[in-house]
């Protein structure tokens, strides 16, 4: 109000029609500016701080929205495209992901910033959904982009290529970004653990129900398993004898027949039981392992 109270008297005092027209329109055309301006921050406060709430889907349409009306530079549409691949990120929309990012690459090929941005929440994206081979065709498209060249090496950590991650981690550890550098050493380690991690022998477990059916679920950690293929062993073979004995030759042939093919089941069963334990286990190191380093590289 005082400010308007100045600029009347101002105009009062000056008698120049000329000068106290170019006077208001500069001041309105300022006032316009500042207008356009306020909408414009508005638009992506609102958004922004629907994101950092965590209701992503309801900051997707305001993001879309400023696209649409008024992001007038590249930078301005940069910012809102990636915001939205990282509202369908953090809302576990994986497979939307994938698909925008390569909707969006398709239609900007030459803006670098953009596609190295996109490329990583997509890696990101098939890691969630267990495709890790997939995720590195994203990440090695990000050339010299080190949260891309750390990713490559998570990649290899989910597919258990333990040298292979290892010496990717190991060729960032002199990076300028001490962070980068610092993350790559713990990894490295991570790397080492894996390649020495203990493991059941599918071998051993099927040698163990050849002789004694069941016995390879426990060399497995699978109890229950082995009790009941005990049991069923037992009695099969067990019923294929007494029949046997009291001269009921077919039915004991039949019985002897479904009770070797138990017994062959439970050598095999065994067997993909060491595989299964194995592949839980490492799964659960990696998953672990990588945890705390996902936030970094989510950023």
């Amino acid at each position: 109000m005082r400010t308007i109270q100045l600029l009347t008297l101002w105009i009062r005092k000056t008698k120049n029609i000329y000068t106290n027209f170019f006077f208001l329109t500069w001041i309105s055309s300022q006032l316009l500016v500042t207008t356009l301006y306020a909408k414009d921050s508005s638009l992506l406060i609102y958004a922004d701080y629907l994101f950092n709430k965590g209701e992503y889907y309801r900051a997707i349409s305001e993001y879309q929205r400023y696209l649409f009306f008024d992001a007038d530079c590249i930078t301005d549409s940069i910012y809102a495209i990636t915001q939205i691949t990282k509202c369908l990120y953090f809302g576990k929309d994986y497979e939307s992901v994938i698909s925008y990012v390569k909707q969006i690459i398709s239609d900007n090929p030459k803006e670098k910033v953009l596609i190295e941005n996109l490329n990583r929440y997509a890696g990101l994206s098939y890691l969630k959904l267990g495709y890790p081979k997939s995720a590195i065709t994203f990440f090695e498209q990000n050339v010299n982009e080190p949260k891309s060249e750390l990713l490559i090496g998570f990649s290899y950590l989910c597919l258990y290529e333990w040298d292979l991650a290892q010496k990717k981690f190991e060729s960032l550890i002199h990076h300028k970004d001490s962070e980068i550098s610092t993350i790559a050493k713990e990894l490295t380690s991570i790397a080492k653990r894996g390649a020495n991690f203990s493991e059941k022998k599918p071998v051993i477990a099927g040698i163990l129900s050849a002789f004694i059916p069941g016995s390879g679920y426990v060399y497995t950690g699978y109890y229950q398993t082995a009790f009941s293929s005990f049991i069923l062993n037992l009695l099969l073979l067990g019923s294929s004898y007494e029949l046997q004995k009291n001269g009921l030759r077919f039915t004991g042939i039949t019985t002897f027949l479904v009770s070797f093919g138990w017994y062959l089941g439970n050598i095999y069963g065994s067997i993909t039981s060491a595989i299964r334990y194995n592949n839980l286990n490492k799964k659960k190191f990696v998953d672990e392992s990588l945890k705390i380093y996902m936030r970094f590289v989510e950023k």
